[in-house]
């Protein structure tokens, strides 16, 4: 048996960066908004239980420096959110699936059909109070999913999960 290791000619490699990514819909935004006003409530609660149950926080300017330090927070976390959800996308092309997501470093993540085991929809309280749904696609080997496409429309995520399916079983 003889040994080849041929140089691969980087420029005949198919374009990753040709594909369309679909962003999420606007009910995910409205998702998001819901999420981000209950996170801030449950940060404050704690703030406003220390200020009052604890008398020596409770002068003026304590409660300002608390109540300063939540806006910032919250703040910031409204800024990430929105930030990292405006460039979120998936994509569906016919070898496979891609989701770019993140921010301030943006990823994007590919996975080939052929090695996706298994695919699961998933639909918590917020997603379904908002028509939406979370698609997970599971390679072998890995404890949880290996990809994640939150912020799907139930249909869409019904519709992507029987494709992907149908891909799974036709490699198989």
């Amino acid at each position: 048996m003889v040994f080849s290791n041929t140089v691969v000619d980087v420029g005949a490699l198919p374009a990753a960066e040709g594909a369309t990514f679909t962003p999420p819909p606007p009910a995910y935004f409205r998702m998001l908004r819901l999420q981000w006003y209950i996170t801030a409530v449950v940060l404050l609660l704690p703030a406003i239980a220390c200020i009052s149950f604890i008398e020596n926080l409770q002068t003026p300017l304590l409660i300002s420096i608390t109540f300063l330090g939540w806006l910032v927070l919250c703040a910031a976390y409204y800024f990430l959110l929105f930030k990292s959800a405006s460039v979120k996308g998936y994509a569906i092309r016919e070898h496979d699936v891609a989701l770019r997501h993140g921010w301030p470093v943006l990823q994007t993540e590919w996975m080939p059909f052929n090695r996706v085991q298994n695919c699961t929809q998933e639909m918590g309280p917020l997603e379904r109070r908002f028509g939406l749904a979370t698609l997970k696609l599971f390679t072998a080997g890995s404890d949880g999913a290996d990809i994640s496409i939150g912020g799907l429309p139930q249909e869409t995520a019904a519709a992507l999960r029987t494709f992907i399916l149908s891909r799974i079983n036709a490699t198989a």
